[in-house]
């Protein structure tokens, strides 16, 4: 793997241990829940991560969807129209769709995912999902950083993976790092808070999985 046309791994990553997977087609009875990373219309990313829950032994989570897109249209994307924070959330609503997998790619069959809870650091976008994923539980996240040592743990054991075609995922994780001292070492003071850029995914990651105790509670299959 390439970090950042490094031909190393950067020092002070804050997930240096991730284990990337070939995706699967998620069984239509998993628990699946959205964690979202929001902005106001900036350049900055919007972005979402869509998460599933696999209840039977090793009772392993899988992180198979990706939405990032900043509202403001990118220096290198001139004829990328505006798009409203509203129109970001629609759209992760149109993607949230059950999808086949041929082994090459993912086709949407039209049914609607079963989402169970949504989670996001801002309240009226939590609103806003309230009236848009009227089936599904939506909450404000816990931003507290100690939820980077509950995510890192699940991806060092391999009890959280990530499918292979998340392109930004990797990128983020591959460039999210805490600060680096004068003598090259990683800075992990106040808790381990890494620098603030390249973390809209891993915010979005971070805000589903530390209600995993929650997800768990609810994983019991249904094969109707």
């Amino acid at each position: 793997m390439m970090y950042n046309a490094q031909f190393e791994q950067p020092q002070g990553l804050v997930y240096p241990d991730v284990t990337y997977i070939e995706p699967f087609a998620i069984p239509r009875h998993w628990v699946r829940i959205i964690g979202i990373d929001p902005t106001y219309g900036g350049p900055d990313e919007f972005a979402a991560v869509w998460i599933t829950y696999d209840p039977f032994e090793p009772e392993t989570w899988y992180i198979y969807r990706e939405f990032y897109l900043s509202c403001q249209p990118r220096l290198d994307a001139p004829d990328q129209p505006w798009r409203s924070p509203h129109e970001m959330l629609d759209a992760i609503f149109e993607m949230s769709v059950v999808e086949d997998y041929n082994g090459r790619e993912f086709t949407p069959t039209g049914e609607r995912e079963n989402i169970s809870r949504i989670f996001s650091d801002t309240p009226d976008v939590v609103m806003y999902l309230q009236g848009k994923f009227r089936d599904s539980s939506v909450y404000q996240a816990d931003k507290r950083m100690e939820g980077l040592f509950e995510v890192g743990s699940l991806l060092k054991t391999g009890q959280l993976l990530v499918f292979n075609n998340l392109i930004n995922w990797q990128f983020e994780q591959t460039n999210y790092i805490y600060d680096i001292g004068e003598f090259g070492e990683a800075i992990t003071k106040n808790r381990g808070k890494p620098l603030d850029r390249n973390n809209h995914l891993m915010d979005g990651t971070r805000y589903a999985v530390c209600q995993c105790d929650e997800a768990r509670n609810l994983a019991e299959p249904s094969f109707g």
